[in-house]
């Protein structure tokens, strides 16, 4: 009875566990993104008292969320059009003069402009290659195969960019720059990579597909 109970509770915790953070970050995204709307009717005459009450103050931040969705909409319109396209030229030029903003601002934009211009997103290959030392190897991802700025002039070899993610959290990790005749390239898709990563091991390719076929 102790066996069939731990072993329930165990498989009932993998399955609530993914769940449970997915809805977390939902809603710490959704409350982050319309908490403006409940400090604005604060100081409304007639709305601040009910700008903290339920079901008001939800039908602020669903409003004002749907606020959000409609702007950007609009300004993807805007992109697309001639003379929009050249105002938001403008407005980052402008930007771009703002010190330390400029900073922030270029480089979330230069990741943004990388991912929706590759084709497969910013990880494009998994590679295989020796690191920590000879003997001992680690899956990463290709993130640029055409380095041709000063690096690859200086060591005269044909240097590909690498992203070494760290395990269990593949959100940080180091950019490696290796000789291609260093990488061993795999047929493995970026995904079934990424969950082996994130698993410690624990879950192999083979093992993924197993689990894809179960659930289906």
């Amino acid at each position: 009875m102790f066996n069939y109970l731990r072993n329930n509770f165990i498989a009932g915790l993998f399955v609530t566990i993914p769940l449970v953070i997915s809805i977390i970050i939902i809603v710490f995204i959704y409350e982050k993104l319309t908490s403006w709307s409940i400090a604005l009717f604060i100081h409304l005459p007639w709305f601040g008292e009910l700008a903290n009450h339920l079901p008001f103050s939800e039908l602020i931040r669903i409003t004002s969320l749907i606020i959000i969705l409609v702007i950007v909409f609009f300004v993807g319109v805007l992109a697309k059009n001639t003379i929009g396209s050249r105002i938001i030229t403008f407005a980052e030029w402008f930007l771009m003069k703002v010190p330390m903003f400029n900073i922030v601002y270029s480089t979330v934009k230069n990741i943004g402009d990388a991912i929706r211009n590759q084709k497969n997103g910013m990880f494009r290959k998994v590679v295989l290659f020796e690191y920590p030392r000879k003997g001992i190897f680690s899956i990463g991802f290709v993130t640029n195969e055409e380095n041709s700025w000063e690096a690859k002039n200086k060591v005269k070899e044909n240097l590909i960019s690498v992203f070494l993610p760290t395990t269990p959290n593949p959100t940080s990790g180091y950019l490696l720059l290796i000789p291609k005749k260093d990488l061993i390239y795999l047929q493995l898709p970026v995904a079934d990579a990424m969950k082996l990563i994130i698993s410690g091991g624990a879950i192999t390719p083979n093992t993924a597909d197993q689990i894809q076929n179960k659930e289906e």
